[in-house]
């Protein structure tokens, strides 16, 4: 079973249970639509989450915070001001974690992709990866 299914099979059983229960009466007074956003934000949250990839962890939480505002107390809050704080603390978690996200995201990629590690001895700071088709990727970790 992939994780992805499992996931996904999740989520559209809540969905069922959530439809079932709004025909009955028993659902907060929230449209589907909202639901469906807040759901897929969430989604997007958890795989940029485990990517380590700031701009769609922001970004993902300022649009749920937009669609789900009124409920949370956030009102006066403008749009354009909730993605402005979302780009500007992407800008800065890239300056600030940047080079070790790309690291961790490299590894990652290395370790499910099959590919290979070197370090290079005369420079240290320089990645060197081995990709199963026998080419190579050099990448500068600071």
């Amino acid at each position: 079973m992939n994780k992805d299914n499992l996931f996904w099979g999740v989520v559209f059983l809540m969905a069922a249970i959530y439809i079932l229960m709004r025909s009955v009466g028993m659902a907060p007074d929230v449209s589907i639509v909202r639901i469906i956003i807040g759901l897929l934000c969430i989604t997007g949250f958890i795989k940029a989450a485990i990517d380590l990839e700031f701009g769609g962890m922001l970004f993902s939480l300022a649009i749920l915070f937009i669609v789900f505002r009124r409920y949370i107390g956030l009102e006066s809050m403008s749009s354009w001001s909730i993605l402005m704080a979302a780009l500007f603390g992407t800008i800065g978690l890239n300056m600030l974690f940047g080079d070790h996200a790309s690291a961790y995201r490299n590894r990652k990629r290395a370790k499910r992709y099959g590919e290979q590690f070197e370090r290079q001895q005369e420079q240290p700071r320089l990645l060197r990866f081995k990709y199963a088709r026998g080419t190579y990727c050099t990448e500068w970790i600071v």
